[in-house]
């Protein structure tokens, strides 16, 4: 069962986007402030729309299974 909230375009508060996300409130804003997330600025208080959040996180997240390809394996 999919999310209403992502598929008619609501908009999230920072404490509900964060808990999404599941990072602190701050960091969000910090993330929104530099671009790396996209949101909407009205007043002083930034909006955000579960998804965007999601395809943010889904293009700039590393998948796990490449994080460590760099690194040769330890025989032990």
């Amino acid at each position: 069962m999919s999310n209403p909230s992502i598929s008619n375009g609501a908009f999230l508060n920072t404490d509900e986007a964060a808990a999404m996300l599941g990072v602190h409130p701050k960091t969000l804003q910090r993330l929104a402030r530099s671009g790396r997330i996209t949101a909407y600025r009205v007043g002083k208080l930034w909006r955000f729309q579960a998804r965007d959040l999601c395809a943010d996180v889904a293009v700039r997240v590393v998948p796990l299974d490449r994080l460590y390809d760099h690194v040769a394996p330890m025989s032990i």
